[in-house]
């Protein structure tokens, strides 16, 4: 808890430099608490997903995660013995994916890569806000269940419009909903857009605080993420080899 409220009152310091009630200083508070460029760069983070999904009822998926700072990444969907889906590179010019079709790994490109990977990012897309075309919206403050919250709607090029629902008091992200949207002329596919996603749990990692309980609903059917965050010494062979 000591470690939560320093990186309270850290945050509450950094936002202060933004114009206050607005989008940007909502989500700059929140980015602070997160505190994610404290990471330390000798060690990586290994991150361990536990997914349980009504529409796959009795079949749990895990899905593991590593980051060594600043770029180096290593991603793999498991479900059983089952590899379904997995990503990697070195963080300079190798990227690497697993075609769950053909059972082997192939090269991708950059661009395939990075498209790919975001959605991996244990980060979320608030933390890439400056590179990936963002467009903040300040939508004011209301009460949630009784709690007081400010809401920001995001727009970013090919992705969802989302609003978000931050808590007043802390500062934390709780709610995202996922709206029907348009990219130029093409309307994106509804059939994997996400109702609604709770972020239920944080906890500290280092200086740094990591999502570490999620709920979402998907075509009806709610999925729980379970996350085990880890620091570990780096093993380079894990963004190097397959």
């Amino acid at each position: 808890h000591l470690a939560i409220l320093l990186l309270l009152s850290a945050a509450a310091l950094n936002a202060a430099a933004q114009e206050k009630d607005s989008a940007e200083w909502v989500v700059a508070r929140y980015m602070a608490l997160m505190n994610y460029d404290a990471l330390p760069h000798d060690k990586m983070i290994a991150i361990t997903t536990l997914v349980t999904s009504a529409a796959m009822p009795g079949d749990t998926g895990i899905v593991r995660r590593y980051y060594a700072m600043p770029n180096s990444y290593r991603v793999e969907v498991w479900y059983g013995d089952t590899l379904f889906d997995a990503w990697h590179n070195d963080g300079t010019k190798l990227y690497r994916h697993y075609d769950a079709a053909q059972r082997q790994w192939v090269d991708a490109s950059e661009i395939f890569y990075y498209d790919h990977i975001v959605g991996y990012d244990f980060r979320g897309p608030l933390y890439h806000r400056a590179t990936n075309g963002t467009t903040l919206i300040y939508g004011g403050t209301a009460t949630f269940e009784g709690h007081p919250i400010y809401r920001v709607s995001t727009s970013v090029p090919s992705m969802y419009d989302r609003e978000y629902y931050f808590e007043q008091e802390s500062g934390l992200l709780f709610l995202f909903v996922e709206k029907e949207s348009t990219y130029g002329d093409e309307q994106l596919d509804a059939s994997i857009r996400v109702d609604w996603r709770s972020i239920d749990e944080y906890l500290p990692l280092g200086e740094s605080l990591i999502i570490s309980h999620e709920t979402y609903q998907q075509n009806t059917f709610r999925t729980t993420l379970l996350h085990t965050p880890r620091l570990l010494p780096i093993d380079r062979t894990l963004f190097s080899h397959d």
